[in-house]
């Protein structure tokens, strides 16, 4: 007969492996309100059977951030970006600027600097495999192309004009175009910036919406919806100390956007 804490290390085993398929954000086609308690009740069985690999904070609130506060990158295979993860290692060390992405760079030429996107890195790019890079779309044709460059203007208009809206903000006003202009296989709800918090609490962009907070850098808005996809096991340990009330953290700590309203 299995023992107790085998019986116990199976279970954590399954939930992993299906949390890991589900919290990625990989069933897209299946309504929100279908997934969003399957996801979780994922997450809270997770947290029970492994706290110290599971965060305490709900893994699809949204978090309101000074887009400058991102700085840096780590969009790399090493680096954890599952819904709700704690991970320990030096991945949130491998950072690298924003400010030297392709894209970004290309983004500040055409929009602060009116270069036409023939001059860009990014115009070339785009027909190039994506090996290396940070966005795995390419494109197949010079109609593709200049579709997707459109698209970039339009999203940056728009941005300039109506002010940044989430993703559900985006879907209630027209799901239609929402879900045609989603190319990742997560629900739109999920397709919002996604950000690490390294041990230091910096955030660090980690998937999605790089146009979208390239743009909001550009024109220096003062705060824009992300996700957290997963916290570095040292900053976990600062939540919890803030959760508990453990005096002695200073106030630029307790201030962060992930610790507010702990206290």
């Amino acid at each position: 007969m299995m023992s107790c804490n085998a019986s116990r290390h199976r279970l954590a085993a399954l939930s992993e492996a299906f949390g890991k398929k589900v919290k990625t954000g990989s069933a897209g086609r299946t309504p929100w309100s279908v997934q969003k308690p399957i996801l979780v009740g994922t997450h809270r069985v997770q947290r029970r059977l492994r706290p110290t690999r599971y965060t305490d904070a709900d893994p699809y609130k949204l978090l309101y951030v000074d887009p400058d506060r991102i700085e840096y990158h780590v969009n790399r295979t090493s680096s954890p970006r599952v819904f709700g993860t704690v991970s320990g290692g030096d991945w949130d060390q491998q950072r690298e600027p924003i400010a030297g992405v392709d894209v970004y760079e290309s983004l500040v030429q055409r929009f602060r600097h009116g270069a036409p996107w023939e001059d860009t890195e990014l115009y070339e790019a785009l027909l190039e495999e994506p090996t290396g890079r940070l966005w795995t779309r390419a494109c197949e044709s010079d109609e593709e192309r200049l579709s997707r460059l459109r698209e970039i203007d339009e999203l940056h208009q728009a941005i300039a004009t109506e002010g940044y809206l989430t993703q559900r903000e985006l879907l209630g006003r027209d799901a239609g175009a929402t879900q045609s202009l989603n190319n990742e296989a997560c629900h739109p709800v999920l397709n919002e910036v996604g950000v690490n918090i390294g041990r230091d609490g910096a955030l660090l962009w980690r998937h999605r919406g790089l146009h979208r907070l390239s743009i909001a850098r550009i024109l220096d808005l003062e705060r824009i919806p992300v996700v957290v996809l997963a916290r570095h096991r040292e900053w976990q340990r600062i939540r919890d100390r803030v959760r508990t009330r453990v005096s002695g953290l200073e106030e630029t700590v307790t201030s962060h956007p992930d610790l507010r309203n702990l206290t």
